[in-house]
């Protein structure tokens, strides 16, 4: 099956995520999409419908078919790319895009400029994608993301003029507020996910040095450069018209009276400082990540599904309460994947780490996966599943490693399995 390696735009409103969504677009490989809106929103959705349909474990039926929510999602995720596929052929046809711009651009912002181009991934540049890096990444694990990054003072004042577009104009804090909302989370996307996930451009770059900076996202998306991307840098597209003889340095907003203005440029001066081209994925960070995507998806989610799900946790509680009590073993089963050839990647997960799942029985919430009893960042899905990410380091050379689980709060360990490295 080809590998699914769709490309999202994220950044603030105002800072050239539709320009460089449209200019990737012309690349013969990469359609471009219109603002898409629901496709973040469907990793929230599809999210809390897994925790809804294996509320009873074992006894439901996603409970007993062995997934965990990384695997559901990217089904889901699959599910969309071939909806985009199938639907490819109407967009081109039905699409109103060239339509709306003056006629003299509209050579410029093709959906399909050759009729055998294979256009086999696709680009979204919703600026609300900055907020979903994380379900975005279980949506579809082999995605990459590129951060446009323009000085927050030009965001500003672009969307205080908004109105000249036909929007409304935004009032001048809430326009700095909108820009660091979405750069804050861009910015911990990039510290989370690392160099090979995430991209940072900036909108200047693209002005000053077009095809410099369009060869540096194809490279990034491992394509070729083609010259086609260069043309809607040529013309002006969803631009408001304001004065913009005004001064947007850091020397100088960075001590403005105006708290929003000096800590937007604050936090301006220290991602420009702190930035490294080559990053390793901060694994703090994704967890972090991790967790303010599932309070949100908590927060989205109707009552009743909070009742179902806290239902099916006060049963877990008093079933772990009867095995304590009982003093019954942890006992593995199996582990996989077995064949684990070293320094190899395998059952590589959204943020590019490895894992292993470990089947038993007597599992509670708090057991975790020990190898050489180095306890692993762990998920108990069950009484019968739990899975854990391995560093590289550990299967990096060939030999024997002992797994166990370790019950955290009873200190109870379980049978040893010899896993072995080939």
């Amino acid at each position: 099956m080809e590998s699914i390696s769709p490309v999202f735009v994220i950044g603030s409103y105002r800072s050239g995520t539709s320009v460089l969504t449209w200019a990737l677009g012309q690349h013969p490989n990469i359609l471009p999409l219109e603002e898409t809106n629901w496709i973040y929103r469907s990793s929230v959705d599809f999210y809390n419908m897994y925790d809804l349909g294996s509320s009873n474990g074992e006894f439901s039926h996603l409970g007993s078919i062995g997934w965990n929510p990384e695997k559901y999602l990217n089904y889901f995720g699959t599910c969309i790319h071939s909806f985009i596929e199938d639907s490819k052929a109407d967009y081109i046809k039905y699409s109103s895009a060239q339509q709306r711009l003056p006629e003299n651009q509209r050579s410029h912002f093709s959906i399909k400029r050759r009729a055998d181009d294979p256009k086999r991934r696709w680009v979204d540049g919703t600026p609300e994608n900055s907020h979903y890096v994380y379900g975005l990444s279980l949506l579809f694990p082999n995605a990459k993301f590129i951060h446009i990054l323009r000085n927050p003072k030009k965001v500003a004042r672009s969307l205080m003029n908004f109105s000249t577009m036909g929007q409304h104009d935004y009032p001048e804090e809430q326009a700095y507020f909108t820009w660091k909302r979405l750069v804050s989370d861009c910015v911990l996307a990039e510290k989370a996910f690392g160099s090979q996930k995430v991209l940072r451009i900036y909108q200047e770059d693209l002005e000053v040095d077009p095809k410099g900076t369009i060869e540096q996202c194809t490279h990034f998306l491992g394509e070729e450069f083609h010259e086609d991307c260069l043309l809607p840098l040529n013309a002006k597209i969803n631009s408001s018209t304001y004065q913009k003889n005004f001064d947007s340095s850091i020397e100088f907003n960075i001590n403005s009276a105006k708290s929003y203005e000096h800590d937007c440029f604050k936090f301006y001066k220290e991602i420009l400082e702190q930035y490294q081209i080559e990053r390793e994925p901060d694994l703090h960070i994704l967890e972090l990540l991790k967790d303010k995507f599932e309070n949100y998806c908590r927060s989205q989610r109707p009552s009743e599904v909070d009742k179902i799900i806290e239902q099916k946790e006060n049963k877990i509680a008093e079933l772990e309460s009867k095995l304590l009590l009982m003093g019954l073993p942890v006992i593995i089963k199996k582990y996989g994947p077995e064949n684990i050839q070293a320094g190899e990647s395998y059952n590589i997960q959204p943020d590019g780490m490895n894992a292993i799942w470990v089947e038993g029985i007597n599992i509670t919430s708090s057991c975790v996966v020990c190898i050489n009893d180095i306890p692993l960042l762990s998920s108990v899905q069950d009484q019968h599943l739990i899975t854990a990410k391995v560093p590289n380091e550990i299967t990096k050379n060939k030999g024997i490693l002992k797994l166990n689980l370790l019950d955290q709060k009873t200190g109870r360990t379980s049978n040893i399995l010899v896993v072995e490295i080939h």
